[in-house]
Parts: C-alpha cells; structure tokens; sequence
C-alpha cells in the first residue's frame, strides 16, 4: 500500500511541475492584451465570452463557462501568433498548486507509513 501512495503522489506531483513549467513557457513566449468581453454565447455546459480585441480581433473563449464573465468585464488575454485565449489565475491553482500539495502529500504519507 505504502509503494502505491508514493508511485501516486510522485506522479500527481510531477503532473503540477509540468503544469507550472508549461505555464512558464507559455506566459514568456505570449504577448499579455487586455480584451473586453463583448458577448456571451450559450452551449450546453454554461456561457462563454466572446472577447474582443483592441485592434478589432474577436474570439470565442474556451474557458470561461465556470468564471462568470459579464458583457463589459475586462480580461488579461495571451496572445501567440494569431490564437488569443484567457489565461485565469485559477488555472494555475487548479493545476499546479493543488497536485502539487497533494502529491507531496500522498508521498509523505506514504514514506511514513510502514
């Protein structure tokens, strides 16, 4: 049981490093825009906002459907290239910090038990 926690927690630990390296690259490698929310189109899983850009480039947000943007709010975007997308600071809890902690934790526990 105590090899399975620490094969566990070394694994889900090292998915929160690769995230925050991937982070790391991508926020180096992008140009921060700020963009406003224009519109907020409806699918099956919530509303996504349709950002507008102040050179005119609009997009449809991939994220979005749990942050509860409003017509009007304004949101850092990353731009690369020609592809914008949002880049909350949620996702970087979501999937660096929280794997992180709890890998270690589930590595400790397993070190620690006989």
């Amino acid at each position: 049981m105590a090899i399975l926690l620490v094969i566990f927690g070394s694994v889900i630990a090292v998915s929160g490093i690769i995230h925050q390296t991937y982070r790391r690259i991508i926020t180096k490698t992008s140009l921060a825009e700020t963009g406003t929310v224009t519109d907020l189109e409806e699918d099956g899983s919530g509303e996504y906002p349709v950002i507008t850009m102040a050179d005119g480039h609009e997009f449809r947000s991939k994220y979005g459907g749990s942050f509860n943007h409003k017509v009007g709010d304004k949101v850092t975007v990353l731009r690369k290239g020609d592809a914008f997308e949002i880049y909350p600071l949620t996702n970087r809890y979501l999937f660096t910090v929280i794997p992180l902690l709890a890998g270690i934790s589930l590595l400790l526990l397993g070190l620690t038990t006989t």
